[in-house]
């Protein structure tokens, strides 16, 4: 069906991308497999499509956030004469979060590469497109990027512009010739499913032994529209516990006026020190003014940053808990 026809597929290594592969040689294409960058996996994964399909398989890598890498690739396949009649816009970035837990710097980026790198690769490759006849060019949207469920603020929200550009490219390259589709796949099983769940999961406690502020925590919560998000209990650090494996912490404990005694400090953060030791796959934050929590706490902190509340010189000990293995 696709014999003689020659198909650039971004984001190869796995996924829905390597998926396109299989698919497209199945049905005779040959292929352009895109990556990042080289590894002996990925060139694995190409050289048995090539044997069991008996298409050439072409890896093709280069960052999709690297302006002057992707043009050099673009410019190797034209110079090199290499037909491409299908091109496939399926890298991509997951995120999961809600708005005001997200830094406009993820939004950026997410946006980045779901959005602004395919618009840059799909612009270089056009004209040369054109010249091989009919062509097609498929965008990867989402599902998310038509519901837009909370959550999706960067991920769902890139997707939906993606599919905006979709809709006006379409009109723009009819008369070229060219075609220019969307797919919008519901959640796939792939690793960047998984990834994207992982980020969206948000289970935050918040603890106090001062009734009074935790009041004023839960109103602020409801004023910032993440108290549904948190769970508030009146309770004490040193009772530290999570059924959770990985996880952090972050504890404003008492110093200065707020203590009536430099042993009352030390006693407080010892416990905090057992509290880090005990739980060595979280993170702890401490924003304290005590100049000698680290020797109290009895470790070092990974980072000690000095920041001023108020008048007051205070620290932000960083300790730096035991990550979670990549999947």
């Amino acid at each position: 069906m696709l014999k003689g026809k020659t198909a650039l597929i971004t984001g190869t290594n796995r996924g829905i991308g390597k998926a396109f592969v299989e698919e497209f040689a199945c049905s005779g294409a040959d292929i352009i497999a895109h990556a990042r960058r080289e590894t002996p996996e990925f060139m694995q994964i190409c050289e048995g499509i090539r044997a069991e399909y008996g298409v050439k398989v072409t890896p093709l890598f280069f960052d999709m956030l690297d302006s002057e890498a992707m043009k050099n690739a673009v410019r190797g396949l034209i110079s090199s004469k290499t037909p491409v009649n299908v091109l496939i816009n399926n890298a991509g970035a997951a995120h999961g979060g809600l708005f005001q837990m997200t830094s406009m710097t993820q939004i950026r980026k997410v946006f980045d590469i779901n959005l602004f790198s395919h618009m840059e690769l799909t612009q270089h490759l056009l004209r040369y497109m054109a010249k091989w006849g009919e062509a097609c060019v498929i965008n990867m949207g989402s599902v998310l990027g038509l519901d837009m469920p909370r959550g999706s603020c960067a991920y769902g929200l890139s997707k939906a512009a993606l599919m905006a550009f979709t809709r006006t490219l379409a009109a723009e390259c009819a008369p070229l010739g060219i075609r220019v589709n969307a797919l919008a796949p519901g959640l796939v099983d792939t690793e960047m499913a998984d990834l994207m769940e992982e980020e969206a999961e948000v289970n935050i406690q918040g603890y106090d032994i001062d009734g009074e502020v935790l009041k004023m925590a839960r109103a602020n919560a409801a004023l910032a529209g993440v108290d549904k998000q948190i769970h508030f209990q009146q309770r004490d650090i040193i009772n530290f516990s999570s059924p959770k494996k990985y996880g952090f912490v972050i504890s404003n404990p008492p110093y200065g006026e707020r203590l009536s005694s430099k042993k009352e400090m030390e006693l407080l953060y010892r416990t905090i020190g057992n509290i880090i030791r005990e739980n060595e796959t979280w993170s702890f934050f401490l924003l304290s003014g005590f100049e000698e929590a680290q020797k109290a706490i009895g470790k070092k902190a990974t980072k000690n940053r000095k920041i001023y509340n108020g008048m007051m010189k205070t620290y932000l000990y960083q300790y730096m808990g035991i990550k979670p293995p990549r999947h």
